[in-house]
């Protein structure tokens, strides 16, 4: 996903003295729990030798299996960069991951075994224009699942993948529709919000959230222009 030299750039730029620490990928890396276990078995799929291999890696290219979770390596070298920098003398009050290009928008904050100081979010605003075919909607329903993560966890259990470095539970999502997102960022506090265009309604919020959650009191109110005051 990410070529080592690239890596060694972001590692050496996230570290610091932050408040917040916001990362901007693209693609998110934490995904629907059936979606990233599905990932990562086609990864291992397009690694077989033989006919195998080439079925593997002809479904990733058609299906765009091309997110963190199809290349293990940087998915799990980014989650330890997160860790590390959220265990730290003097971690930030949050460390947000912001994503889109998905089809949908959602919120996820991410639990370690090993338990960071700072909340560790994924954030996913899917871009202005990217409203999916109504068949699609129960689709990603669907892959945030337990079950179907269940099974497919069990399945890459069984075909050797390392167990996830990170757990995830969703907040919020999957929502749909043309959407926008803000963060707005007033000290060591942060305000999620998430506006989604509705016919003859106009912009409409659909999801707000204040963060860090255990600080859930005490941002301040919204002055002109959506600024906090």
């Amino acid at each position: 996903m990410v070529s080592d030299d690239e890596f060694d750039w972001i590692e050496a730029n996230a570290a610091g003295d932050y408040d917040h620490l916001l990362i901007g990928s693209s693609l998110p890396w934490l995904m629907p729990h059936a979606v990233s276990h599905l990932q990562s078995l086609n990864e291992r799929a397009a690694g077989q030798p033989g006919w195998r291999g080439r079925l593997g890696e002809k479904l990733r290219q058609e299906a765009d299996l091309e997110h963190w979770p199809a290349f293990r390596v940087s998915f799990e070298r980014l989650a330890r960069l997160i860790h590390r920098l959220g265990t730290g003398s003097n971690p930030p009050s949050t460390i947000c991951v912001l994503s889109g290009d998905v089809h949908h928008s959602y919120a996820a904050c991410a639990d370690y075994d090993q338990p960071t100081q700072s909340e560790v979010l994924q954030l996913v605003c899917s871009p202005v224009h990217n409203d999916p075919p109504r068949i699609y909607r129960t689709l990603f329903r669907l892959t945030w699942a337990r079950p179907l993560a269940s099974a497919l966890r069990w399945l890459a259990n069984r075909r050797g993948i390392s167990p996830d470095p990170v757990q995830w539970r969703k907040l919020s999502g999957p929502h749909f529709g043309n959407s926008i997102a803000s963060l707005d960022i007033s000290g060591r506090l942060s305000r999620f919000t998430l506006e989604t265009a509705r016919p003859d309604e106009g912009l409409g919020k659909v999801t707000e959230l204040d963060l860090p959650l255990r600080a859930r009191a005490g941002f301040p109110e919204h002055g002109p222009g959506g600024l906090p005051r």
